[in-house]
């Protein structure tokens, strides 16, 4: 095998380790988002503010993808 494959595959681990970092990375964000969410719903005592604390969590959750969008890109242009 020349040395440049060996590199290249070199390479390409280390990106998909990033990857994989990142991924996990943002799924433990996210659980742990769900998982305020029930807390908080728990305490809830009317449906208007479990309607605010609905759009408060959809909004989180937009803000999250959009920056682990951005995470992401980041790698892929560091790559």
């Amino acid at each position: 095998m020349s040395v440049i494959r060996v590199w290249c595959r070199r390479a390409q681990a280390k990106i998909a380790s990033k990857y994989s970092e990142e991924i996990a990375k943002f799924a433990e964000q996210r659980l742990n988002h769900d998982e305020e969410l029930l807390t908080e719903m728990a305490s809830c005592e009317d449906w208007e503010s479990l309607r605010e604390l609905q759009a408060a969590w959809a909004a989180q959750l937009l803000k999250d993808y959009m920056e682990q969008t951005e995470e992401m890109l980041q790698l892929a242009r560091g790559a």
